[in-house]
């Protein structure tokens, strides 16, 4: 008699069925030998396999084993084992939890001199919570955020000094309000009652210098730089003649002008470069540029990414 294979569902293949030989000869119809067979021969982890064996014995009756050498046939199921383990569930995948802080963006939006991300908007990130690194990667992937002093590869630039891990707060300006003008006399100038109310809500002269700079069109009369007012009053330190520590004569003061640049109505990298020359400080750059706003064009100008960006960035 010929042999018989039983070819079985693949979900079986891989693992122990667990059944007894009467369950499997009732589930798949067997005989209950071939049954045990199946039981004690299949489900190993390798390619999975069924071995079934026929008997042949008197009156060729299938499963009598009285006599007649048996015929084995295996049956391999092909593809590779299952790796499920079923003793081991999935475990699930965790969830990233939301982030919940001020964007970068918003961020620059609301604080620092202009739209740009500056030195305020760096510290404002800090507090919400971001670190140095996630701020680096994120100026990297938004370079058009970032005046062009502060670009990579600009010495003394924000990103330069977040990558050296050293950023100069000095270099950090509050965005004064747009009702910055409402105290004083005139909601379209900014006069001394502007000034005290500024400084009596935590604003520092240098927070109103930078928005004086930015909006020069807001000062009249005296008060417009040179005209002996407000804004002097602001830069006057600047204007007092430097002495030296022991008591002697006074130190030589840097020379600023306009006579090294291409033009000498206004001022420009060269100038500035010449003044460094001199012995000017950055610190004294920033209150010459303040002083002399009027000196200024082009790119050079508040917010233009230039030469007073560069100082005021």
């Amino acid at each position: 008699m010929a042999a018989l294979t039983y070819a079985f569902p693949v979900a079986m293949a891989g693992t122990r069925l667990g059944l007894s030989a009467d369950d499997l000869a009732e589930k798949y119809g067997l005989e209950e030998d071939t049954a045990e067979g199946i039981v004690q021969e299949f489900g190993e982890q390798q390619l999975p396999s069924m071995k079934t064996t026929t008997y042949k014995g008197r009156g060729n009756v299938l499963g009598y084993r009285g006599g007649g050498a048996p015929t084995t046939t295996e049956t391999v199921f092909g593809g590779k084992p299952l790796s499920y383990d079923m003793a081991k569930p999935k475990a699930p995948e965790a969830e990233t939890p939301e982030d919940t802080r001020q964007s970068l963006s918003s961020i620059a939006a609301q604080y620092g001199l202009t739209g740009r991300f500056g030195h305020q908007d760096y510290f404002k990130a800090l507090e919400a919570g971001y670190k140095p690194g996630e701020i680096q990667s994120y100026l990297e992937s938004n370079p058009q955020m970032l005046a062009e002093s502060n670009l990579p590869g600009m010495a003394g630039g924000l990103y330069s000094e977040i990558v050296a891990g050293s950023v100069d707060p000095s270099k950090a300006f509050k965005r004064l309000p747009e009702t910055a003008t409402v105290a004083g006399q005139s909601p379209d100038y900014f006069g001394h009652e502007d000034l005290y109310s500024m400084r009596s809500q935590g604003f520092s002269d240098k927070d109103i210098l930078g928005y004086l700079n930015q909006n020069p069109s807001k000062l009249r009369g005296q008060n417009v730089p040179g005209g002996g007012g407000l804004y002097d009053e602001l830069t006057g330190a600047a204007r007092k003649p430097s002495s030296s520590s022991g008591g002697g004569s006074p130190t030589s003061a840097p020379t600023f002008s306009t006579a090294a640049g291409q033009s000498a109505e206004y001022l420009g990298h060269a100038d500035i470069e010449a003044a460094k020359s001199s012995g000017a400080s950055d610190a004294q750059i920033r209150d010459f540029l303040q002083q002399n706003i009027n000196k200024l064009r082009g790119a050079n100008v508040p917010g233009g990414g230039g030469l007073y960006d560069e100082y005021f960035g």
